[in-house]
């Protein structure tokens, strides 16, 4: 029998992801206790590997907050950080809330059941057997499950920009989680067996409620990264390449040679294939063993998901506006009406949106979910334009009845408000 020409890496994964899931839990668990110097020597023996590698896993971490790399200076284990756990905690909650409420109202498919009934006897069995669980992160798998089984890849992408942060912090503060959590919990999973999607939701979002409200959990000092003097090669050729995806210079499925780049950007092979993966991480590159990266393809799937991803950010931050200042955004929110009364284009139609999630964004306080709303906000547009067909319907009064909602204080129309106008676009017109 003839050796197959087709290329099969012995490995799953590769080398960089192997190393960015071994650090990742070394720094979730407190192995690598926040303040810490991280050397490459010792990386080097740690994930015995070499350095390169294990480069691109710490800009990967670094990305999501665990670490701060200052190039040809020194890496630091971040410090525990009150507002970024917080704010990520904010926004985890809301996508696993979400993501609860649709895989319940599906019926919990593809074994959900059976993995959601087996952690109510292990990992939920009481507070102790909870607390142990967050220590060691084995309830993330749980977590990850039930995003997985949406089918929605944007719900899957925001949990992981932000979970290591929020794991990292309920690990080292787990002995000081009561059993109130642990309760909450267990009534969320117990709803969502019953098959009661809306009380499950309800009941996940009331866990990270009093998550929040615990001192003793969220009184931790802020410690915001170290600020970097200058930026990098890597995130100076991730933008530019970003932005030549958006302007339309690489189109969706090219391909995107390595040396191209570097020709272009006139930089070395490290910054490219650096800015690759990051922007890979962020969906808009698709990277494969053995092949050049390619531009993110579009389809109606993809722009829903984008979508409704977003609608879970922009209720979210509706709803942290009216508790910050409902004035104040109601005002901002009226400020938008006459725009909507002269849309009559597509275009018009965007550009009125865009001036209300504009209003909510500068009264929401939760800096990071802006920051992930404003990059699926942009790729949402880049679909539209390439493929105005895959959108769907702008209601022009829901802004008068948001406005209202949020001068009322009334939260609970507010998002609902919110989160139809998002689920309306993700539905193409013949849908």
């Amino acid at each position: 029998m003839p050796i197959p020409r087709e290329p099969m890496p012995l490995t799953r994964n590769a080398l960089r992801d192997d190393v960015h899931a071994l650090l990742e839990h070394e720094l979730v668990t407190g192995t690598l206790a926040p303040g810490a110097r991280l050397t490459d020597d010792d990386l080097v023996q740690l994930t015995g590997t070499s350095r390169a590698p294990l480069r691109e896993a710490l800009n990967q971490l670094a990305a999501v907050g665990l670490v701060d790399v200052a190039p040809r200076r020194s890496t630091h284990v971040t410090e525990l950080d009150g507002r970024a756990s917080r704010e990520s905690l904010q926004i985890d909650g809301a996508v696993i809330a979400q993501s609860v409420a649709e895989v319940t109202a599906a019926g919990l498919p593809g074994g959900l059941r059976e993995t959601l009934a087996a952690a109510r006897d292990t990992v939920l069995r009481d507070a102790d057997a909870y607390r142990d669980a967050i220590r060691a992160r084995r309830l993330r798998p749980l977590f990850d499950a039930v995003v997985r089984g949406t089918g929605n890849t944007e719900y899957v992408r925001l949990c992981a920009a932000v979970s290591p942060v929020v794991d990292r912090f309920a690990a080292l503060h787990a002995d000081t989680l009561g059993s109130t959590h642990h309760a909450r919990m267990r009534t969320a999973v117990d709803h969502a067996l019953a098959g009661d999607a809306d009380a499950a939701r309800a009941a996940w979002g009331d866990l990270v409620d009093v998550l929040l409200a615990d001192a003793a959990v969220t009184g931790e000092a802020d410690h915001p990264p170290r600020p970097q003097a200058t930026t990098t090669l890597r995130s100076r050729a991730a933008e530019a390449i970003e932005r030549a995806i958006h302007d339309g210079t690489l189109r969706p499925g090219e391909t995107i040679r390595e040396s191209d780049l570097m020709t272009w950007l006139g930089v070395s092979r490290t910054p490219v294939r650096e800015a690759l993966t990051a922007l890979a991480v962020r969906g808009l590159v698709v990277q494969s063993h053995h092949r050049s990266a390619r531009v993110a393809e579009m389809s109606p799937d993809g722009l829903r998901h984008v979508l409704r991803a977003l609608g879970v950010l922009r209720r979210l931050a509706i709803r942290l506006g009216v508790e910050h200042d409902p004035d104040g955004l109601a005002a901002a929110l009226d400020a938008t009406l006459p725009a909507w009364a002269e849309a009559r284009s597509l275009d018009a139609l965007l550009h009125a949106s865009g001036l209300v999630t504009a209003a909510i964004d500068d009264h929401c306080p939760n800096r990071r979910l802006v920051e992930h709303a404003a990059t699926l906000t942009a790729r949402a547009l880049w679909y539209v334009a390439n493929d105005p067909s895959t959108f769907g319907v702008i209601d022009p009064d829901r802004a008068r009845r948001l406005r209202d909602a949020v001068a009322a204080r009334d939260t609970a129309t507010a998002e609902d408000e919110m989160w139809r106008s998002f689920v309306a676009a993700a539905r193409r017109p013949a849908d």
